[in-house]
Formats: C-alpha cells, sequence, structure tokens
C-alpha cells in the first residue's frame, strides 16, 4: 500500500504530469493507493469540484486514520529535511 500526501495527488489529477504517470504505474502493477483522513480532507477542503472529487476516489482506495500517536512521532524521514523541505505543516 502506498500513501500518498495531498500535494502528490493534486498534481496526479493533472493529466501528463511525473504524478499522473507514476500513480498509473503503480495501478497497472496492482499497488493500493491510501491517504490518511487528515490528508483527505485537506484534499475535499480545496477547490476541487465533484468530477475531480470522484476520480480521485476511485484512485484513493482507502483513508486511513491519523492517530494522535502518529500526530506526535517525529517526522518520518530526514530525508525531506536534509533535501531543504518542510517539517511537519497544517495550515
Amino acid at each position: 500500500m502506498i500513501h500518498l500526501d495531498t500535494s502528490f495527488l493534486i498534481h496526479a489529477l493533472r493529466r501528463g504530469s511525473r504524478e499522473d504517470a507514476r500513480v498509473r504505474e503503480w495501478l497497472m502493477a496492482n499497488e493500493s493507493l491510501a491517504m490518511s483522513t487528515v490528508a483527505w480532507a485537506e484534499f475535499l477542503c480545496g477547490p476541487v469540484d465533484d468530477a475531480t472529487r470522484a476520480g480521485a476516489s476511485v484512485v484513493v482506495e482507502r483513508q486511513c486514520p491519523f492517530t494522535a500517536e502518529m500526530a506526535s512521532m517525529p517526522p518520518c524521514s530526514s530525508t525531506a529535511q536534509d533535501a531543504g523541505g518542510a517539517r511537519w505543516s497544517i495550515a
């Protein structure tokens, strides 16, 4: 199972993007795609129409609970930080 974040999903919904190609590869390989309920809610709060929501729900098979324990964990990878990426941020 591959967990997507909101930004990746938004880019993946743009036909022809690198993220679109990657999602298609994963789906062709029978990978399951999921998102945390926090990321899914963030996506649904964005400027998306009903058709986009419906398409995203087909691609993202599962929305996984995000627990208080998970929220208190350090970032999963220091790689993003090493590359200049942001730490946890929910705005």
